[in-house]
């Protein structure tokens, strides 16, 4: 049974006691590498140097994870890999920032306890790798099914970064744009480019997009799509509809379930979700500039320095197999990376639609987010006086 670590144990206070008085942490291997293939190259090669690898993990014994794991991903995680290599897993479990910031200091500290990261791609983009702590993962790939590009949704494994440090583990579909849909006919919205009709001045809310978030996102997106220039043009048109702007993620959503407004821009995701349940008469609208597909804080890497490096290499050979991605996605609850993958139980509302037109985040998305902020205050400060 998996053990559980509690952040709330970690304080400024407690940390360096506890890292005084407990026991020495196993010397730390470097960025943990697969054995070197004993046999000829070809299927023979890898099967030996995957036998080698998984004889190794089960001597280690465990590997221990450092992210947002629910308990459910927990239980199912913990379960699979209990049963199908012996390996057991620990998990420290918090909010992906919190648990960032953790694992830094420890790395700091020359203490080297995390196998595993889990956290947002923003996190792990901006607070993590720039630390210069992460490890390439092609070279711990051993498994030709996880290579294999043809099993990805992408064509090829889905790294988030240039350097090969991080990868989104799941496939989550994002619209932006929220309807009331007693105000509003969903056909009568083709386009963001709609919102700028006269019939919707004064009803349109939008999450604050000068901060990080939904609105943010939104912002970036149409950067992606349309160009820096063409943003600007239409966020300023945008502002003369008298847009209102939030920071309540809650509030947001409900005042367009609610008819306050008729249409919110860059709500969330979950807080839609809620509303839908209780039958709130709101959907996304499908809009011919598409979506976008994020991952949540379901990105994975690895620690340079690791306790466990083959149980490591492993475990993230397995997560990226079909059994691992499907376990996963019953844990996570959002549709897998793999396009082999049965993405049963999840909301459909988050499943990428066939043939509608997407954007992938990447690195260059998060790095370039937080760059359009000052041009959105500009924009809509007059609004928020």
């Amino acid at each position: 049974m998996s053990r559980i670590v509690y952040l709330a144990m970690l304080t400024a206070l407690v940390l360096p006691l506890a890292l005084a008085c407990a026991p020495a942490a196993p010397p730390p291997a470097a960025a943990p590498q697969a054995p070197a293939p004993a046999a000829a190259p070809g299927q023979a090669g890898w099967q030996q140097k995957w036998d080698q690898l998984v004889a190794a993990a089960r001597k280690e014994g465990k590997v221990m994870m450092y992210g947002e794991v629910g308990p459910d991903l927990r239980t199912e995680l913990a379960q699979a890999l209990q049963k199908e290599f012996g390996i057991e897993l620990d998990v420290v479990s918090g909010k992906a920032p919190e648990v960032a910031q953790r694992f830094l200091s420890e790395d700091q500290a020359n203490v080297h306890l995390a196998d595993i990261l889990l956290a947002g791609q923003t996190t792990t983009v901006t607070v993590i790798k720039p630390r210069g702590v992460l490890a390439s993962i092609p070279p711990l790939l051993v498994l030709p099914e996880v290579t294999d590009p043809k099993v990805w949704k992408e064509g090829r494994v889905p790294y988030l970064d240039k350097d090969q440090t991080a990868l989104p583990l799941v496939a989550s579909y994002r619209s932006f744009l929220l309807i009331n849909t007693e105000m509003v006919s969903p056909k009568d919205i083709q386009s963001y480019y709609d919102l700028l009709r006269p019939e919707f001045k004064g009803k349109i809310t939008l999450y604050d997009p000068t901060i990080g978030g939904s609105g943010s996102t939104w912002v970036g997106f149409m950067n992606r799509v349309v160009g820096a220039d063409e943003t600007k043009k239409f966020l300023q048109q945008l502002a003369l509809q008298d847009v209102v702007i939030t920071r309540d993620a809650r509030l947001h959503v409900e005042s367009v379930a609610k008819k306050k407004y008729a249409l919110g821009l860059g709500a969330s995701s979950q807080v839609v979700a809620d509303f839908q349940k209780a039958q709130a008469p709101i959907e996304w609208a499908k809009v011919k500039e598409g979506g976008m597909v994020l991952a949540g804080a379901a990105t994975v890497a690895v620690p340079r320095k690791v306790a466990h490096p083959n149980a490591t290499a492993v475990f993230i050979n397995w997560l990226l197999t079909k059994e691992g991605q499907s376990v996963f996605v019953k844990g996570y609850g959002h549709p897998a990376r793999r396009s082999d993958v049965a993405n049963t139980g999840v909301d459909p509302s988050v499943i990428p639609p066939e043939g509608e037109k997407i954007l992938w985040l990447d690195e260059d998305f998060v790095l370039t987010e937080p760059k359009l902020m000052p041009m959105s205050r500009d924009i809509f400060a007059p609004l928020m006086k």
